[in-house]
């Protein structure tokens, strides 16, 4: 009891801040793609700040994909921390981690087989691209731009 009325009291100091461009594209994700669609992004850490010191990490946030899928009311490729994902026995360890390592590899250095694996394997519509982690060229080339705030983009084909 006394933590939780401490926890009341105090005013909070921490802070997740998610720029209004990355805000504005799962607004976009949540109103113009239908139900049933799978999206890939690359937000899979975000930074927690303090307000004592706002340009130092406080801690990292490993469930934006999650925050992402809930807020964008989509599937997404690869959600959440891996340990979350298998704990129940739902989806076996290797797969979240190879889903893992595809999504990393899709975004930083994507050969055709890991692009063709994401897309197909994963039966992935709709690609979210920032200035940090690009869509792969062949997306950029052969995709659609259905959506762009400032430096986040999101293709579909």
């Amino acid at each position: 009891l006394w933590i939780v009325t401490a926890a009341y009291v105090e005013r909070p100091t921490s802070f997740h801040h998610v720029p209004s461009d990355r805000l504005a594209a799962l607004a976009f994700l949540r109103t113009q793609v239908p139900h049933g669609e799978i999206v890939v992004h690359p937000w899979a850490h975000d930074l927690i700040r303090n307000d004592a010191r706002p340009d130092e990490v406080a801690w990292v946030y490993k469930r934006h994909f999650t925050l992402a899928s809930n807020l964008a009311g989509c599937q997404m490729f690869y959600e959440g921390r891996e340990d979350h994902l298998f704990i129940n026995g739902f989806v076996t360890a290797e797969e979240v981690y190879r889903r893992r390592r595809l999504r990393d590899e899709f975004y930083d250095s994507p050969s055709d087989e890991t692009v063709r694996e994401v897309i197909e394997g994963g039966r992935v519509q709709r690609i979210v691209a920032d200035p940090e982690s690009p869509a792969p060229a062949t997306v950029c080339a052969s995709w659609r731009l259905r959506f762009e705030s400032a430096g986040v983009k999101i293709y579909s084909p």
